[in-house]
């Protein structure tokens, strides 16, 4: 009884430290870091994301955070994800013509712009990115407009959870950090409304956070709580929606778990 009485308070006392952190660090790195002060208004928003992918620190709190163990991550996370992509755009061009993409929670679409640009004049790719922030979409027509994408992507606002299935017309489907937000029966409804979408044989790349050394810093100074998972995870969520020849693995810095899928046919 006593074990248990002092286990409660030494979690109240934790709970209470962390938000003693949380309430004298927020006013602080705010004004100590562009990166803090992005994630403050919005924990892991697109805008927070953009000043980790270009990774050029104006402080030294920011090059401490950029070049942490998450950001790393996070900037791998975007490589293998291009990477995926432009396989399975070689692959699916062996049957569909043009190759039709779909990201959801898409933010700008990186991974997708950057697989359209590299088989420009090659391969026809056309993509469609939904994210329910109108800000990132429209960032995200100015970043397709600058490579003279324009015409090959379109970006729609629109929330993953209140979306009509429509009939199968894409060949790749991605999720990156978005069933982060979902529990298990969330995430697998969303992955099956995805399946649906998807032309038989198609593929879904998904991408989930760990836990790691920094998250209990980002929920208390974020305010950002997300569903860690590991591999073993990623893969029964892929599992139980229905896709068929699964694989998840570990980006470099083990951060994020990717994982890929196919519809089957």
């Amino acid at each position: 009884m006593n074990g248990k009485l002092s286990g409660k308070k030494a979690g109240k006392s934790r709970g209470l430290a962390a938000g003693l952190i949380a309430k004298l660090g927020r006013p602080v790195i705010r004004h100590l870091s562009d990166l803090a002060r992005e994630s403050l208004k919005q924990p892991g928003g697109w805008r927070c994301l953009e000043i980790v992918y270009r990774n050029e620190p104006r402080t030294l709190l920011d090059r401490f955070f950029l070049s942490s163990h998450s950001a790393r991550g996070a900037r791998n996370r975007l490589r293998v994800l291009q990477e995926e992509i432009c396989e399975c755009i070689e692959q699916r061009a062996r049957v569909s013509n043009p190759v039709k993409l779909i990201s959801f929670g898409s933010g700008p679409g990186h991974e997708i712009l950057a697989g359209i640009e590299r088989f420009q004049g090659n391969l026809a790719v056309e993509a469609t990115c939904v994210d329910k922030e109108p800000s990132t979409l429209e960032y995200g027509s100015v970043l397709a407009a600058q490579k003279g994408l324009s015409d090959c992507i379109k970006y729609i606002q629109g929330n993953v959870l209140r979306m009509n299935v429509v009939v199968a017309q894409y060949d790749v489907g991605i999720l990156s950090g978005l069933v982060d937000y979902f529990d298990f029966e969330t995430a697998v409804s969303v992955l099956k409304m995805v399946k649906e979408q998807l032309l038989p044989g198609g593929n879904v790349l998904v991408a989930n956070m760990r836990r790691h050394y920094l998250a209990s810093t980002m929920s208390i100074l974020g305010d950002w709580n997300l569903v860690y998972r590991e591999p073993k995870d990623v893969e029964n969520i892929l599992a139980a929606s229905g896709y068929a020849d699964i694989k998840v693995w570990l980006e470099p810095e083990k951060v994020f778990c990717i994982g890929r899928g196919r519809k089957p046919r």
